[in-house]
Protein backbone atom coordinates (compact mmCIF):
# COMPACT_ATOMS: atom_id res chain seq x y z
CA UNK A 1 0.00 0.00 0.00
CA UNK A 2 1.23 3.44 -1.13
CA UNK A 3 -1.09 5.85 1.14
CA UNK A 4 -1.81 8.83 -0.09
CA UNK A 5 -4.78 10.17 0.89
CA UNK A 6 -6.13 11.50 4.64
CA UNK A 7 -8.44 8.46 4.45
CA UNK A 8 -5.80 6.11 4.58
CA UNK A 9 -3.73 7.70 7.28
CA UNK A 10 -6.37 7.65 9.77
CA UNK A 11 -8.82 4.26 8.58
CA UNK A 12 -9.14 1.97 11.44
CA UNK A 13 -8.44 -1.22 8.93
CA UNK A 14 -5.28 0.57 7.11
CA UNK A 15 -3.83 1.21 10.86
CA UNK A 16 -4.30 -2.37 11.81
CA UNK A 17 -2.99 -3.78 8.93
CA UNK A 18 0.39 -5.07 10.27
CA UNK A 19 1.91 -4.55 13.28
CA UNK A 20 3.11 -0.78 13.47
CA UNK A 21 1.16 0.17 11.00
CA UNK A 22 -0.34 2.85 12.97
CA UNK A 23 3.10 4.51 13.43
CA UNK A 24 3.94 3.97 9.94
CA UNK A 25 0.63 6.12 8.93
CA UNK A 26 1.46 8.46 11.26
CA UNK A 27 4.99 8.83 10.50
CA UNK A 28 4.24 9.52 6.73
CA UNK A 29 1.15 11.53 7.90
CA UNK A 30 3.72 13.81 9.46
CA UNK A 31 6.04 14.18 7.02
CA UNK A 32 3.29 14.85 3.92
CA UNK A 33 3.55 18.54 3.67
CA UNK A 34 7.26 18.28 2.94
CA UNK A 35 6.58 16.03 0.08
CA UNK A 36 7.83 16.63 -3.75
CA UNK A 37 4.99 15.73 -6.07
CA UNK A 38 5.79 13.03 -8.86
CA UNK A 39 5.59 14.78 -11.99
CA UNK A 40 2.59 14.31 -13.58
CA UNK A 41 3.17 15.63 -17.58
CA UNK A 42 3.02 13.73 -20.30
CA UNK A 43 6.18 11.05 -20.46
CA UNK A 44 6.51 11.30 -16.68
CA UNK A 45 6.95 7.29 -16.48
CA UNK A 46 10.35 7.94 -18.85
CA UNK A 47 11.41 10.67 -16.37
CA UNK A 48 10.79 8.15 -13.64
CA UNK A 49 12.58 5.21 -15.60
CA UNK A 50 15.49 7.05 -16.62
CA UNK A 51 16.18 8.67 -13.13
CA UNK A 52 15.56 5.03 -11.04
CA UNK A 53 18.28 3.55 -14.02
CA UNK A 54 20.90 6.33 -13.13
CA UNK A 55 20.26 6.37 -9.41
CA UNK A 56 20.58 2.12 -9.28
CA UNK A 57 23.96 2.85 -11.13
CA UNK A 58 24.93 5.19 -7.85
CA UNK A 59 23.52 2.59 -5.18
CA UNK A 60 25.30 -0.33 -7.18
CA UNK A 61 28.45 1.70 -6.74
CA UNK A 62 29.30 1.54 -10.69
CA UNK A 63 29.17 5.70 -10.70
CA UNK A 64 28.99 7.95 -8.38
CA UNK A 65 26.24 10.23 -7.12
CA UNK A 66 27.38 13.01 -9.29
CA UNK A 67 27.84 10.70 -12.30
CA UNK A 68 24.80 9.44 -12.00
CA UNK A 69 22.37 12.73 -11.80
CA UNK A 70 24.39 13.92 -14.38
CA UNK A 71 23.85 10.89 -16.53
CA UNK A 72 19.64 11.34 -15.31
CA UNK A 73 19.97 15.22 -16.53
CA UNK A 74 21.24 14.32 -19.89
CA UNK A 75 18.65 11.88 -20.35
CA UNK A 76 16.05 13.93 -19.23
CA UNK A 77 17.14 16.62 -21.81
CA UNK A 78 16.96 13.84 -24.29
CA UNK A 79 13.02 12.99 -23.57
CA UNK A 80 11.76 17.21 -22.84
CA UNK A 81 13.75 17.29 -26.52
CA UNK A 82 11.57 14.61 -28.11
CA UNK A 83 8.65 15.39 -26.56
CA UNK A 84 8.76 18.99 -27.28
CA UNK A 85 10.04 21.44 -24.29
CA UNK A 86 7.59 23.98 -24.26
CA UNK A 87 4.75 21.42 -24.16
CA UNK A 88 6.24 20.09 -21.05
CA UNK A 89 6.62 23.07 -19.51
CA UNK A 90 2.94 23.95 -20.64
CA UNK A 91 1.82 20.82 -19.12
CA UNK A 92 3.48 21.05 -15.87
CA UNK A 93 1.91 24.88 -15.73
CA UNK A 94 -1.49 23.11 -15.70
CA UNK A 95 -0.09 20.76 -12.68
CA UNK A 96 1.08 23.17 -11.04
CA UNK A 97 -1.94 25.53 -11.01
CA UNK A 98 -4.30 22.20 -10.38
CA UNK A 99 -2.25 22.02 -7.05
CA UNK A 100 -2.31 25.19 -6.04
CA UNK A 101 -5.88 25.54 -6.52
CA UNK A 102 -5.94 22.41 -3.91
CA UNK A 103 -3.86 23.99 -1.60
CA UNK A 104 -0.83 22.63 -2.55
CA UNK A 105 2.49 24.05 -2.44
CA UNK A 106 5.39 24.08 -4.48
CA UNK A 107 8.21 25.31 -2.28
CA UNK A 108 11.41 25.68 -4.43
CA UNK A 109 13.58 27.12 -1.52
CA UNK A 110 13.44 23.80 0.07
CA UNK A 111 15.19 22.42 -2.63
CA UNK A 112 17.75 25.13 -2.95
CA UNK A 113 18.32 24.56 1.40
CA UNK A 114 18.62 21.43 0.35
CA UNK A 115 22.04 21.58 -1.11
Amino acid sequence: MDPWRVSHFRAEKFRKAFPGAGEYLDAIEKTFPHVVPDPVIPGADEYQRKLSFEITGALAKRKSPKEALDGAFVEWEKIAGRRGRDKQKAAWGEKMAEMKSLGIEYRPDWAAKAK
